[in-house]
């Protein structure tokens, strides 16, 4: 396992004539980017995560995170040190986990695990649906992310595809949902 935050990492674009530019762009990990190439994520749920994951792995260390490549909703943290900077970064990931509703954060704690041992979208699937297949929770997973995402897009001022009552009713959506597969499989085992 990698350490956490080691996947995230600022790549700096070069001009044409090979010098380093003030552009860079962000990389989490392999498989929230994997996400994005395939669809799966839309840019503003890649940014949310980018976002939270940035603010988690900068809270850890004084790594690639915290470096001197801040995107603008971070200017303020420019002249802060190392610990200052990290300390506030835990900060604000811990107000943005709180913007996510409670059911929901088991899908942070994934993203977290995805930094640091890139876990593929399943293992997010099997931690509310633990009896169906593999094929089956990466599914289910994904809706779990999308309303994840749009929760801390929320939180963040990102645009994001859902409604305010899209993501109440997916949460107790997906509540009744767990519940009612848990009786069927309880039901099937006692049979």
């Amino acid at each position: 396992a990698a350490v956490a935050g080691q996947s995230i990492t600022a790549n700096v674009i070069h001009s044409e004539a090979g010098f380093p530019t003030a552009i860079h762009y962000w990389r989490i990990t392999p498989v929230v980017d994997t996400l994005k190439a395939r669809g799966t994520l839309n840019e503003n749920e890649y940014d949310a995560a980018l976002r939270y994951m940035r603010y988690y792995a900068g809270s850890r260390h004084k790594g690639p995170a915290t470096a001197q490549y801040l995107p603008s909703y971070d200017c303020d943290m420019q002249s802060m040190g190392p610990t200052e900077r990290a300390y506030e970064m835990g900060q604000r990931r811990a107000i943005a986990e709180k913007a996510v509703h409670q059911f929901f954060r088991r899908a942070l704690r994934w993203l977290e695990a995805a930094a640091e041992d890139e876990r593929p979208l399943w293992h997010l699937g099997a931690m509310y649906y633990p009896e169906i297949s593999q094929s089956q929770q990466s599914q289910k997973a994904s809706v779990i992310l999308h309303f994840t995402l749009a929760m801390l897009a929320d939180h963040f001022g990102i645009g994001h595809r859902f409604t305010p009552d899209e993501i109440t009713q997916a949460v107790e959506t997906v509540r009744i949902t767990i519940e009612i597969e848990k009786k069927l499989t309880m039901t099937k085992k006692s049979a």
